[in-house]
């Protein structure tokens, strides 16, 4: 939003009024997409992380990555 909102303020030259409700609706838009995203994917997380088996996986995902991070710093 930040590259983007200053290309929509040169719209109306005469009108600064007008540029803020486009920035304004614009924004508001593209925040409530995101985080119900976010928000979906939270839930959906939620819901598998209460099984067992699911945890190991995640657990053994994250000492993978962590591992490849540590690896990849010292190379």
């Amino acid at each position: 939003m930040t590259v983007v909102a200053p290309s929509l303020a040169m719209f109306h030259a005469g009108k600064p009024w007008l540029d803020n409700y486009l920035l304004l609706a614009m924004s508001a838009i593209i925040n409530l997409l995101s985080i119900s995203c976010w928000a979906a994917g939270g839930h959906w997380l939620r819901m598998l992380v209460h099984l067992p088996r699911v945890m190991r996986v995640i657990h053994g995902l994250i000492v993978l990555m962590t591992l490849y991070c540590a690896v990849t710093l010292w190379l």
